[in-house]
């Protein structure tokens, strides 16, 4: 089938400006930059309110470095684009994000600080979904690599305010608390509210979109042997103006034992339970996971897994995977029973059916 273009125009220019570099400053850094964009396409001839070809939008943003700390702020204006994907806002896309870092001394802390309004941009109008965006908006919160804490990622919404705070500090190597290798601890909280209709009053109230505590600590017991023990605590609204929050609260505990420089052995045990009833497709309750990894460094790995949803639908989802490194290349082939829902990786998500079969993919690094 021969497919049509949308009709759509994207054109934009950025501006970078290191003023420190210019002034030849050693130990200030100072940036500003700026951006501008334009998004042309054409209007029916019914029009609706507030729709106009062209979508104009700019940020500002500086950044300053002094030794071990950074402040950096962006401000984001957009001209509206209703569409079926915002729900026909007519308002003015509008951004706010405040970032402060310091690291040092065996410590690191990011305290972030972001406001959205209206903010998604999608390639055509008349289309809906995450698919065609054209503008990126990641969620500020702790990206997780266990399956159980990745139940319910949290996904940016049309109106939110909030942040996160994310904490590092390690333990030096040949101290009581680092022994030989060194210990990590780690800690994230991060919080957001936004604006959604009340079902039962039918006005527009604030509330909590979502909450995740995260605590882990990373420790190797000699030279073979290291454990990773992790915790989150998530509260997460699954129906924004329902007041239904659920909560939930995982452990894992993450072994790895190293026979020689090539050949390991890790082991990863979960486990999510909450009180709350809420239920989709049958899941509902306590998750339990297993996961057996067999790596042959430094170029294969063997693994097999299973989620266990033991007070719902009691479903086993077992699979298997095996993968191959060489230099920028990694492919890997997974095989057996995958649940549904969003799968996350680096902060963007997307929608996959649940399914039993095979997938293969393949990961270059340009």
């Amino acid at each position: 089938d021969i497919q049509d273009y949308t009709g759509v125009f994207v054109s934009g220019a950025d501006l970078s400006l290191s003023i420190s570099r210019a002034a030849k400053w050693d130990t200030f850094d100072w940036t500003v930059e700026g951006s501008v964009l334009d998004k042309y396409e054409a209007v029916g001839e019914n029009p609706m309110p507030g729709v106009t070809p062209h979508t104009l939008g700019y940020s500002a943003r500086m950044a300053l470095g002094y030794a071990g700390f950074r402040l950096s702020g962006e401000y984001v204006s957009r001209q509206s684009d209703p569409g079926m994907y915002n729900t026909m806002d007519t308002t003015r896309s509008e951004a706010i994000q405040v970032d402060f870092g310091y690291t040092g001394y065996g410590f690191g802390a990011l305290l972030s600080f972001r406001k959205l309004h209206n903010p998604f941009l999608q390639g055509s109008r008349s289309f809906d979904g995450m698919y065609t965006y054209i503008n990126y908006v990641p969620a500020l919160t702790q990206q997780h690599t266990y399956s159980l804490a990745t139940l319910n990622p949290y996904t940016p919404q049309q109106d939110e305010i909030g942040g996160q705070a994310d904490l590092y500090y390690n333990f030096r190597r040949g101290t009581v608390m680092g022994g030989k290798k060194g210990m990590k601890i780690h800690a994230n909280f991060s919080t957001y509210y936004g604006e959604a209709m009340n079902f039962m009053s039918g006005e527009m109230q604030n509330e909590l979109l979502f909450r995740d505590l995260t605590v882990d600590v990373e420790r190797w017991f000699g030279s073979d042997f290291k454990m990773i023990l992790f915790y989150s605590w998530q509260t997460y609204n699954h129906v924004p103006g329902s007041g239904e929050l659920w909560k939930s609260h995982a452990v894992v505990a993450d072994m790895t034992y190293k026979f020689d420089r090539k050949n390991s052995l890790r082991l990863e045990l979960q486990h999510l339970f909450t009180k709350d009833d809420y239920k989709i497709n049958g899941e509902k309750g306590n998750w339990a996971a297993a996961l057996l990894e067999y790596s042959f460094a430094p170029r294969w790995s063997v693994s097999i897994q299973d989620v266990w949803n033991y007070q719902g639908n009691k479903v086993h989802y077992v699979n298997g995977s095996v993968s191959y490194s060489y230099s920028k290349v990694r492919a890997q082939l997974n095989f057996g029973r995958f649940k549904g829902g969003y799968q996350c990786s680096g902060g963007v998500c997307r929608q996959t059916p649940a399914y039993t079969g095979v997938n293969l993919s393949l990961i270059v690094a340009l």
